[in-house]
C-alpha cells in the first residue's frame, strides 16, 4: 500500500530525504512547477544528490527553517539567490558534510 503524503500548513518535512518519491509526492502538492524541474534537472544529470534548484552536482542537504521544513539540496549559489529573492534562510543537515 502507497504511503499518501497529506499536508497542512504546519507539518514538518524534514523527514522526507530530498529527490525521494515521497519527497517528491509533497513536493508536487507545494510547488509542483519546482517538482517537475527538480524532475527534469535529475534525469538530465542523472545525479540524484544534486541541487534542487539548478540540478548541480552533489550539493549539500539543506533544512528550511521556515515550515513546512523541507529538506532540499541546495548549492552555494541557489541558497544565496533564495536569501537575497525571499530572504529564506537554511541549517545544513546533520547528515551533510560541513560547507
Amino acid at each position: 500500500m502507497k504511503a499518501s503524503v497529506t499536508l497542512s500548513d504546519s507539518q514538518d518535512l524534514s523527514h522526507l530525504k530530498p529527490h525521494t518519491n515521497a519527497w517528491f509526492e509533497a513536493l508536487l502538492k507545494i510547488n509542483e512547477a519546482q517538482a517537475l524541474m527538480t524532475a527534469t534537472k535529475i534525469a538530465e544529470t542523472g545525479c540524484s544528490d544534486g541541487c534542487t534548484i539548478c540540478g548541480e552536482k552533489t550539493a549539500p542537504i539543506f533544512k528550511a527553517d521556515a515550515p513546512p521544513h523541507m529538506l532540499l539540496r541546495l548549492c552555494k549559489d541557489c541558497r544565496s539567490i533564495q536569501k537575497k529573492l525571499y530572504d529564506a534562510t537554511y541549517t545544513l543537515h546533520e547528515d551533510s558534510p560541513p560547507v
